[in-house]
């Protein structure tokens, strides 16, 4: 006797592995296509001006900033952009709360500390989320970093981020 029987297919567990993986790299298209679009992947960078400001430094310290000099993120290692100018230094000031509780603010004298500001030029692409460096990393206005130049290492805490040609 010969076997007659239909062989019939049968879903089985590969079957629903290899449907999940189709369904995950027509997920992962959607994504590329269209949510990378808000985090600016396939947009050009731009120059752009961040203006910075340094608290309480030693007054020495404004000529570690000479025009033109690279700025690294200190924890990154990652170029930051080039300094464009030192727009001002004044003396740092302190504040204190004297004997009957109110808050006074008193300045250093000149040549011993300063309250140091500038502007860096550097490249990256605005988003409706915010400013992304060199493409793909945040950075916001209100926020300290530490940065690196070729003659110290010191905390920045970025005030401004505008077009070049605004900036101008």
């Amino acid at each position: 006797m010969a076997n007659t029987e239909k062989k019939t297919a049968r879903f089985n567990i590969i079957d629903l592995v290899l449907i999940i993986a189709v369904l995950a790299c027509i997920v992962s298209v959607y994504l590329r296509y269209n949510v990378s679009e808000n985090f600016g992947v396939n947009q050009e960078m731009e120059e752009y001006v961040l203006a910075f400001e340094i608290k309480n430094i030693r007054y020495t310290s404004a000529e570690a900033f000479p025009e033109g000099d690279p700025v690294y993120l200190a924890e990154k290692d990652v170029l930051m952009g080039t300094i464009l100018a030192i727009d001002s230094t004044t003396p740092a000031e302190v504040i204190y709360t004297d004997t009957k509780g109110d808050y006074k603010v008193i300045y250093y004298p000149e040549d011993t500390r300063i309250d140091l500001t500038g502007r860096i030029l550097a490249k990256g692409i605005m988003t409706e989320k915010g400013f992304l460096l060199n493409g793909n990393l945040f950075l916001a206005p209100g926020q300290l970093y530490y940065v690196e130049t070729p003659l110290i290492t010191v905390g920045i805490t970025v005030n401004k981020i505008q077009p070049k040609t605004a900036a101008s």
